[in-house]
């Protein structure tokens, strides 16, 4: 995967899982939610992040800059959704 199909196509673990409203649901903790957890983790895996799980089961994906000298830049969000989050919930 490059960073161009990246840009163009973004992975979405919403993707054709939207509920009537137009919404997502995807709550953590059914099998579901570990394969959307391992789907992110082998995306991550392919830009050569180092992955971290914590004691809560939140992931933590880092990519090293090319400079170690300089503070890295962080983004987040989350995977799974409220039960009747809204389109743009989570991941």
């Amino acid at each position: 995967m490059s960073m161009e199909t990246i840009v163009e196509h973004p992975p979405s673990p919403r993707r054709n899982r939207g509920n009537k409203a137009g919404g997502v649901a995807r709550v953590a903790l059914p099998d579901a939610d570990k394969a959307g957890r391992d789907q992110f983790v082998e995306w991550v895996n392919e830009f050569e992040c180092s992955v971290h799980i914590d004691r809560m089961g939140n992931l933590f994906a880092r990519r090293e800059g090319t400079d170690p000298n300089r503070d890295p830049v962080v983004i987040g969000s989350h995977l799974d959704s409220q039960p009747t989050g809204g389109k743009f919930d989570g991941a």
